[in-house]
């Protein structure tokens, strides 16, 4: 399977349809968790959480809000994928050191309605790539890149309509 090269190679090359068509067998217990280590965040959907990793809350402040300005690089683990999320409200506000995310792709989205300051603050973040971002439900993205001031490049999908809910 090929890789897709603008999320740093390490998601498969496929859009979100096709990611979704086959949906998880079984998945009852598995928490999503992220793992801090060197300056990054990597995010998990595991049985369990293992001890000293942060939870993930379903709205304003994650389990890592407080170790936010150490975190420079974001990496959504394979597994992430079958974790399905109903806001990403706030989800990496006030990363100010965050430089990066990769595997973004495996941020499944198919249920999410509030992307509201997601990436607000995120303030050394200057590229962002959206294009495997399902947004089909999402109807608020107020704030989603306030304050993220070095933000200049922002790849999305070019299908009509692709905003249109959110906007």
């Amino acid at each position: 399977m090929e890789r897709d090269s603008n999320n740093g190679g390490n998601a498969p090359s496929q859009n979100v349809s096709q990611r979704t068509q086959n949906p998880p067998q079984n998945f009852e217990g598995y928490v999503p968790y992220a793992v801090f280590s060197n300056g990054t965040l990597t995010l998990y959907y595991g049985k369990q959480k293992p001890n000293g990793a942060y939870e993930m809350r379903t709205a304003n402040k994650n389990g890592w809000y407080s170790i936010r300005e150490q975190i420079k690089t974001v990496v959504f683990d394979e597994s992430f994928q079958h974790y399905r999320p109903k806001t990403c409200n706030s989800l990496f506000s006030e990363c100010e050191n965050l430089t990066q995310i990769t595997g973004l792709g495996y941020l499944n989205t198919e249920d999410v309605t509030d992307m509201s300051f997601m990436f607000s603050f995120c303030r050394k973040l200057q590229s962002l790539d959206l294009t495997r971002i399902d947004m089909s439900k999402v109807t608020d993205v107020s704030g989603m890149f306030y304050g993220s001031s070095e933000l200049t490049t922002i790849y999305c999908n070019d299908e009509p309509g692709y905003f249109t809910g959110a906007i």
